[in-house]
């Protein structure tokens, strides 16, 4: 298309060029704000760690880090005795746990007990389309002692000890 100019006589052409180049500039906009989304998500926001999310969120990173130490720490009294008296270590190899996260779901709070369900997702590479994630779901079973809550019980696949692997969500 041409659009001459009254006053000058001069020609300027407007064709396919200009639009692609306007649209390929907006692609690229798009592309550069949404990587910068991703990667401005970081971690996971902390949870307060006096309700029982909170604990759960220390329990899982802990597990997941290889702090067995910390892990327990989130657990009650009766159920850190109960670890001791199991002989040998349960935790799971690093390259497992590389693999997974734990999801938060929904807490359930009550007077003395309280229920938080997680979604257990793991990772797994390759395949003919590339990675896939896998979720299972859990749930840490809590109770309130002096004040704070503690883990009677946590989903079998992240338990730092068998006695602890008491409850699965269906």
């Amino acid at each position: 298309m041409t659009d001459s100019s009254a006053a000058g006589g001069s020609t300027r052409t407007r064709g396919p060029g200009r639009v692609l180049a306007v649209v390929l500039s907006l692609i690229g906009v798009l592309v550069v704000a949404s990587v910068a989304l991703i990667l401005s998500r970081g971690a996971p926001q902390p949870v307060d760690p006096s309700t029982p999310a909170g604990v759960v969120q220390k329990y899982a990173e802990a597990y997941l880090a290889g702090d067995t130490a910390t892990a327990l720490s989130t657990l009650s009294e009766d159920a850190r005795k109960q670890c001791a008296s199991y002989p040998g270590s349960y935790q799971q190899s690093p390259q497992y746990l590389e693999n997974v996260r734990v999801e938060l779901r929904s807490t359930t709070e009550r007077e003395s007990t309280a229920t938080v369900r997680v979604a257990l997702v793991q990772t797994a590479q390759g395949g003919p389309f590339g990675p896939s994630d896998y979720s299972t779901p859990g749930d840490f079973q809590l109770v309130k002692a002096n004040g704070q809550w503690e883990i009677v019980s946590a989903p079998p696949m992240i338990a730092v000890c068998p006695p602890l692997m008491k409850s699965v969500a269906p």
